[in-house]
This record gives structure tokens, C-alpha cells and sequence, in this order.
């Protein structure tokens, strides 16, 4: 990795396994690093070695889906770093099981506020600072599975090979 000394990045989802590593590769690589997340009690367990470090800010019981919390957050990051120069985005998840069709509303509501509106919302804070210095990079991590529809694949396979009972029923 780059040598990133006296830069600063901002990691969501610092307790997660991506998130997690992602802010100890910044670490390492020699950058002030802010991991962010929503759990309690996690941060000072996974970076118990940087607790006391003037290079970390361990940020716990962040929901950045809630606009406030977040410019609370990168205010307090600004003010004891200075600048962010690099966001990563690295909140997400998935509830599975059903069909898009058969998916409640409140289902499709966490999904999207967990997965699309965190990064809006934390990108939309930090923006205005990188401006103001003249740079910086957001990363925004997303699932594979997003890039390709398998759910339901079987099925619809079947019915490319023979028309599926469905279209039968419809007079396709």
C-alpha cells in the first residue's frame, strides 16, 4: 500500500471484516485513520492499540443513516485532524429470503437507508471539507451480488429454455 502519512480517512462500518481491515491497511500505511461505526464496546476491542494513538479516532454508536450524527461526526474528525482526504464507505447488508415481489415495504426501507442512504448522507458531509482542501477520495464498497442477479435464476432459466407455467396461464 501507498505510504498515506499525513493524510485522513474516515471508515464506516469500522467493526465489520471489511471495514475492519480496510482501516488497519490505512493505519499501516501511515494515515490518521476515523473508524466510524454504529456498534458500542467494538472499536476499542478490534484497534485496542490505538486507543491512546493521536493517529486514531474511535467513533462508536454512529447510525449514519441519521444525517445529525454524521455532521456531529465529521465535525469531530475535522477538528482533531484537521482535514479528510479519504472516505470509504464500507456500511451495508441484506436482509434475504424472499422475492421482490413478496418483500414488505419496512424489508426494502432498511435495504436502501442502510445500503444507499449511509453513503449519500456521509459523503454529502465530508464533500464539503475535501472542496475546501482542493482533494479527496470516496470509496464506496458494495456486495458482488449486486452486480448480478442470481436470486430467482433457476426459474427464470427454465422458463427461457420452455415457456414457464406462468406464461402459459397468460397466453405468452
Amino acid at each position: 500500500m501507498a505510504d498515506f502519512s499525513g493524510q485522513t480517512a474516515l471508515v464506516t462500518g469500522a467493526s465489520g471484516n471489511l471495514g475492519a481491515a480496510v482501516a488497519q491497511a490505512f493505519f499501516k500505511a501511515g494515515a490518521n485513520v476515523a473508524a466510524v461505526d454504529r456498534a458500542t464496546g467494538i472499536l476499542e476491542v478490534l484497534f485496542n492499540q490505538w486507543v491512546h494513538s493521536p493517529r486514531a479516532c474511535l467513533l462508536a454508536g454512529v447510525d449514519v443513516t441519521v444525517p445529525q450524527a454524521v455532521e456531529k461526526v465529521v465535525q469531530e474528525i475535522l477538528g482533531r485532524f484537521g482535514r479528510i482526504d479519504i472516505l470509504v464507505n464500507t456500511v451495508g447488508g441484506y436482509r434475504a429470503g424472499k422475492p421482490v415481489h413478496e418483500t414488505e415495504l419496512e424489508t426494502w426501507d432498511f435495504m436502501m437507508n442502510l445500503n444507499a442512504r449511509s453513503a449519500f448522507i456521509v459523503s454529502r458531509a465530508v464533500i464539503p471539507a475535501m472542496l475546501a482542501q482542493g482533494r479527496g477520495k470516496i470509496v464506496n464498497i458494495g456486495s458482488s451480488a449486486s452486480l448480478k442477479g442470481t436470486a430467482g435464476a433457476r426459474r427464470l432459466r427454465r422458463c427461457q429454455e420452455r415457456r414457464c407455467p406462468a406464461d402459459r396461464e397468460h397466453g405468452r
